[in-house]
């Protein structure tokens, strides 16, 4: 027999081995499955197999590798199966990067036998490697051959471009959460993979224009037109994200009396039941819809929503009520990387995110060894409290995670845990009641702290999905007679101002509308959209056809507003929150008092003292927490009862004091506020006595627009710390740094920002209007007035010889023009500019207006600029002033 039958038959009988392997241990195979089937499950191990036959140059390694392989496949398929009641796809794989990250999410789902059968695996694979040391390796004319075949195979798998649908084999990539059913659990993956590029959603602009013209949506749009915008009402909105939260009185075994009492207290009209795209896991499709209104229907190709459909900036929830002057912050107790939100939180438009960083284990933690939800809502409370305007909290949970039954500590004694559980069910059920019941309990604390607010709040409550429990549900049926995939979580309204009724059902992505209705704020024309499908949707004498017809419609409008995306951001913001990295960024701005640690936490151990930085570059925001040691609790409480005052932390800048927090015992303190054009800041203790020595703060995070901010010590260059150009003394060197760059005045782009930054130096008052000042990417500062409130800002302008300014209306966004009535038009203020008390320009500005505005300030010192609201209309009328040059 010649050498080349030798090894093709070796080939071929390995081949065989794995074919036979393969078939047999795949639930959804059999020899009678299609022909074609069995070849793509093939396909990939078998390109292992000879690629590590020809690297190790043994066949027996190469089949026993590809064999480890195949059975992690499956076993992976069988778990997701069971958990969450879907196939494994390849889209699974884009997350393996989170998984990595955050392992002890998943590990727990992996049972002990399957862990040690990997390890026996791995001792046999070491075994037979020994025992073939003393055997001949295949020759390396054979390896040559056997690398070509399955380099070639690996190159088919990876190149290879299949249609969609397959009709021979019943598959579409669409439905690939069912199609290892249809082709193997290999098979599936594999298919997505080579029909990722033949998928393009694309919108159907007719379809989507037919939206409008539906009498339903006319009626329903027109009934809502109706409704008053409250114009100058901007509560404060709280969304909570309840990880695998239901209600577990819906099982059958179950008592009557609610097992969550402060969620079921809230029933029907201001809540209902929540109809979520996932069942079991994948947070992040529920997140998504929850916060652009989005359906994940639209995009039937969608697993992972933050990473296969925003690749963009879009239109959501933060987005739009940042443009109405919120504050929008995001809080997960979680590694920000963990399903791409580092990244997504920015593009669905939060100013500020905040993870696992901001919170502190030995105190923020539940014995589950995650931030309890009670630390979370606290966190919400805090930034509600530090925040100087209007704003948005979106919490997502994280305590009551899979997997349960792991957690020490739970007792049954008090939880209604059904007999009919076997042991190991009944206590992981009971271990996530305790949880559940933590999230209810963290829930109630949440509504009875905005209770006693003064500022007006809503608070959207919802179970993002599911929780998988198989082995609870193998035993304990369901009450309305309904499979478990087809249960859905409880979504909840509250408010401390009368709002809308609520239907009894609804959809996580219409969300959106409900909130913006609820609050009576404004919103663009896919928000409109949204409201208006709300309002279908929840109409009973609406038949479900035509339901589904309308639906489809909003579907195509959804992929219009994803194709097309918003408006980018063109300043640069670099978010900082790594504690080394933030400690290296302050060590360059740090002037005199105690300095931060390399975990970016300052000691302050006795009353006043204070830690100083200047000239911090690009830093534009901070996020703060501050804490008492855990050793001075006691002693700190007994501080309090004494005639001393609380001890507490302050932040002072540009002459003012930014956040001041005593620090109670129990006090959760966490803040974000703006540094922008503050020339210093400093963190101040104060009330500090025997009983209570100090306290720590540590910086969560830095949002920086600057290179310079993200720039090591080491790295920087010195003149910058030495003599910065405008960030040291603004009443004396800045105007000469000024004239050196620019002689003739500035009017260049970067010239307009170096301007700005002159007059934000020298700003010695202002009065907030509508919403904080802040800094536009044009280099033009937001100053918008408020119904009742002018916005002012006074500049010390001594030294200066001449001021030119760029007052600006930005144009009207869609749902700013709705809101026009004859004679009181949005998109216009009255301004009026002062030097020394004396008006030197006063009239109206418009959004046609686009003239400059010269001042003569030689022998003058202060500069007044003062908007209001022109026409008794304070809605849209987004103002913002620059400088386009600065003379001395």
């Amino acid at each position: 027999m010649t050498l080349l039958v030798r090894n093709s038959l070796a080939c071929l009988l390995l081949l065989g081995l794995l074919w036979g392997f393969i078939v047999t241990s795949d639930p959804y195979l059999s020899l009678g499955s299609p022909f074609t089937a069995q070849l793509l499950n093939l396909l990939f191990p078998a390109a292992i197999l000879f690629l590590v036959w020809s690297l190790i140059g043994r066949m027996a390694i190469g089949l026993l590798i590809a064999v480890l392989l195949v059975t992690v496949f499956h076993y992976a398929g069988k778990v997701k199966a069971e958990f969450l009641g879907e196939s494994l796809v390849y889209a699974d794989f884009s997350v393996v990067s989170s998984i990595v990250e955050s392992p002890e999410l998943v590990i727990g789902f992996v049972p002990l036998t399957f862990t040690v059968f990997l390890f026996a695996f791995l001792l046999t694979l070491i075994l037979v490697s020994y025992f073939l040391s003393g055997v001949a390796k295949s020759s390396g004319l054979l390896r040559a051959f056997v690398a070509l075949v399955g380099s070639g195979l690996l190159v088919f798998v990876g190149s290879y471009r299949a249609p969609s649908i397959i009709p021979d084999l019943g598959w579409e990539a669409f439905q690939q959460s069912g199609g290892a059913a249809k082709v193997g659990i290999i098979g599936n993956v594999l298919l997505g993979k080579m029909t990722q590029e033949s998928i393009e959603i694309v919108p159907d602009i007719a379809m989507a224009e037919q939206f409008w013209a539906e009498p339903r949506v006319i009626a329903a749009r027109t009934s809502l037109e109706r409704l008053s915008v409250r114009l100058d009402f901007r509560p404060d909105i709280v969304m909570v994200q309840s990880e695998s939260l239901f209600m577990p009185g819906k099982l059958c075994g179950m008592p009557e009396t609610p097992v969550l009492p402060n969620i079921s207290s809230l029933g029907s009209p201001r809540g209902g039941e929540l109809e979520v795209p996932v069942f079991g896991g994948r947070t992040l499709q529920s997140e998504f819809e929850s916060l652009s209104g989005v359906p994940i229907s639209a995009f039937p190709h969608s697993m992972f929503a933050y990473y296969d459909l925003l690749k963009k900036n879009i239109t959501a929830i933060p987005r739009v009520l940042a443009e109405q002057g919120y504050n929008t912050v995001a809080i997960h107790p979680n590694k920000g990387g963990f399903w791409n939100r580092n990244t997504a939180m920015g593009r669905l438009g939060f100013q500020t995110f905040l993870d696992i960083n901001a919170f502190l284990s030995d105190r923020d933690e539940s014995i589950r060894g995650h931030v309890s939800d009670l630390s979370l809502v606290k966190a919400v409370l805090s930034q509600l409290d530090s925040a100087n305007g209007p704003t948005f909290v979106e919490a997502i949970t994280m305590d009551n995670h899979g997997p349960w039954g792991a957690a020490t500590g739970n007792t049954s004694e008090s939880l209604p845990v059904p007999d009919m559980l076997n042991p190991e069910a009944a206590k992981i059920f009971t271990d996530y009641l305790a949880r559940a019941r933590d999230a209810d309990s963290a829930y109630g604390y949440l509504i009875d702290a905005l209770r006693r607010r003064e500022r007006p709040t809503l608070v959207v409550f919802f179970g993002d999905h599911m929780p998988a429990l198989p082995s609870v549900y193998k035993s304990l049926c369901f009450k309305n007679g309904l499979k478990p995939e087809e249960q859905l979580p409880p979504y909840r309204f509250w408010s401390n101002f009368s709002t809308i009724d609520l239907p009894e059902k609804t959809s996580s992505y219409l969300i959106p509308g409900l909130v913006f209705r609820s609050a009576s704020l404004p919103m663009p024309d896919f928000f409109l959209a949204n409201a208006v499908m709300g309002v279908v949707q929840a109409d009973s004498e609406i038949s479900a056809e035509e339901k589904l017809k309308i639906k489809q419609q909003y579907e195509q409008l959804s992929i219009l507003n994803m194709t097309t995306g918003a408006e980018i951001d063109s300043s640069v913001r670099t978010i900082i929150s790594r504690p080394e990295k933030i400690a290296d960024t302050l060590k360059r701005f740090h002037v005199g008092g105690a300095a931060f640690s390399s975990d970016s936490v300052v000691k302050l151990d006795s009353d006043m003292q204070f830690s100083t930085f200047r000239g911090a570059g690009g830093v534009r925001k901070i996020s703060i927490r501050s804490y008492l040691d855990r050793a001075m609790l006691s002693s700190c409480a007994e501080h309090e009862v004494t005639d001393q005052a609380a001890a507490g932390i302050s932040v002072k800048g540009g002459g003012r004091e930014i956040y001041r927090a005593p620090m109670q015992r129990g006090a959760f303190r966490l803040a974000t506020f703006s540094t922008a054009g503050l020339k210093d800041f400093k963190f101040e203790a104060y009330g500090l006595g025997e009983n209570c020595p100090s306290v720590n703060i540590k910086i969560v995070q830095l949002q920086c627009d600057s290179p310079q901010c993200e720039q090591r010590q080491e790295d920087v260059d010195l003149s910058f710390e030495v003599e910065p150009r405008f960030h040291r003394d603004f009443f004396a060197g800045d105007l000469k740094s000024l004239k050196e760059l620019y002689p003739e005045g500035a009017s260049s782009s970067s010239g307009r920002r170096e301007a700005l930054d002159w007059l934000l130096g020298r700003v010695v008052y202002e009065e907030i209007g509508y919403g904080p000042f802040r800094v536009h990417p044009d280099h033009q500062i937001f100053m918008h007035p408020s119904e009742s409130v002018s916005a002012k800002m006074k500049v010390d302008v001594s030294g200066s010889k001449s001021l030119t300014l760029t007052p600006r209306i930005d144009p009207l966004a869609a749902h700013c023009r709705v809101l026009n009535e004859p004679g009181r038009e949005a998109g216009l203020v009255g301004l009026t500019i002062k030097l020394d008390g004396k008006n030197v320009f006063e009239g109206a500005i418009d959004r046609k207006f686009n003239e400059l505005v010269t001042l003569s300030t030689e022998s003058h010192q202060l500069l007044e600029i003062i908007v209001d609201k022109g026409n008794e209309v304070s809605w849209c009328d987004w103002f913002s002033v620059g400088v386009d040059r600065v003379n001395s």
